[in-house]
């Protein structure tokens, strides 16, 4: 399964009150008739031994003592026992309709974790070489926003005779934005070294191309066949150096942990193109008849 599918479910599980109302209030109802079991249970008074020799006679004359009027039956029919059942069951509705209400206070954070693990199922390398870097910075903003943001899941509330506690819910949700960050720090410099390849390779190729010294006539028309194309072609491949330089920046910028190898096509990648602008300046000059 996807991390969307398993985290889906566990969020799933999470979101229902447990116990559930009805279970609640079966469970208190039971507590109060165990309560009065236990307070009919013991035996009735007079029959202790201590008492034998008071009631010793009544016993001789009537018979045994019997056990007496059903404790637990008198006090299931008590009007102020039954008041106070309804009560009990009143503040539990009370206190769930409230627990209702207070959960709609996670809806927001449960719509971004959603959205988010679809993101950590389709953020990858193949998917976003082509991300344009105003994206790219959206996502750095967006979920550094979330980090902070998440951090105001409550984890306890009291409302009424019930106490919410949201701490397996906060352990689901807070990872969430973090987690995201995590795939984005770890594929940025993966789409920097990838789009840096291919740019490197074609300025090197434009570079070895005007780069060459003329030996003759042929050479020299070669020369300036090959400047002409690497001029048309030369906006391009510096708005895809800018837009490397400024990756570049990105990164620094969201604190990503940049390889040494990273750091390395960087630094020969602005070579490169150091290198591309002389030698064309060089071709350009020959061009024009001026002698290095």
């Amino acid at each position: 399964p996807t991390r969307r599918s398993s985290d889906l479910h566990d969020l799933e599980q999470i979101l229902e009150f447990r116990p559930s109302e009805p279970q609640l209030k079966m469970s208190m109802e039971q507590m109060m008739f165990d309560a009065l079991t236990v307070i009919a249970q013991p035996p009735r008074l007079l029959k202790h031994g201590s008492f034998s020799t008071f009631v010793q006679a009544a016993v001789d004359e009537s018979g045994p003592i019997g056990e007496g009027l059903d404790l637990e039956l008198i006090i299931m029919q008590d009007v102020h026992f039954q008041d106070m059942l309804e009560e009990i069951h009143d503040c539990l509705s009370n206190a769930f309709e409230r627990s209702r209400t207070y959960a709609q206070f996670f809806d927001c954070f449960t719509a971004r974790f959603i959205e988010n693990c679809r993101f950590l199922d389709t953020f990858t390398l193949e998917q976003h070489l082509e991300a344009e870097l105003p994206y790219l910075r959206h996502l750095f903003e967006k979920y550094t926003s979330q980090v902070a943001e998440f951090k105001h899941i409550r984890v306890a509330q009291d409302l009424g005779v019930v106490r919410i506690n949201s701490k397996m819910l906060d352990s689901i949700l807070q990872p969430s934005p973090s987690q995201c960050l995590e795939q984005i720090h770890h594929l940025m410099p993966l789409i920097y070294d990838r789009k840096n390849d291919t740019l490197l390779h074609d300025l090197t190729e434009a570079n070895e191309h005007v780069s060459l010294i003329p030996a003759s006539v042929e050479d020299f028309v070669k020369l300036t066949l090959s400047m002409h194309a690497v001029q048309q072609r030369l906006p391009t491949m510096h708005d895809a150096y800018d837009a490397l330089v400024d990756m570049y920046t990105l990164m620094i910028d969201f604190s990503v942990a940049v390889p040494d190898e990273t750091r390395t096509r960087a630094g020969m990648l602005k070579n490169v193109d150091v290198q591309l602008k002389e030698s064309l300046q060089h071709a350009e000059d020959l061009a024009e008849g001026d002698k290095p």
